[in-house]
C-alpha cells in the first residue's frame, strides 16, 4: 500500500535524525535544529 505524503516525510525525518545522532550530535542539538522536543528526538534515536 502506498504511503501518504505525511508518512513519507516522517520516515525521512527519522532517517535524518538518526544520521545526525550517529555523527555524534546530542539530542538537544538535533531538537534545536529540527524544532522538535528532546523527548521526540530521543525516542527515534534510541
Amino acid at each position: 500500500m502506498k504511503k501518504g505524503r505525511e508518512e513519507g516525510r516522517k520516515e525521512e525525518r527519522k532517517k535524518v535524525i538518526r544520521h545526525r545522532a550517529a555523527k555524534g550530535m546530542t539530542a538537544k542539538d538535533i531538537a534545536d535544529l529540527t524544532g522538535l522536543t528532546e523527548e521526540g528526538v530521543g525516542k527515534w534515536v534510541e
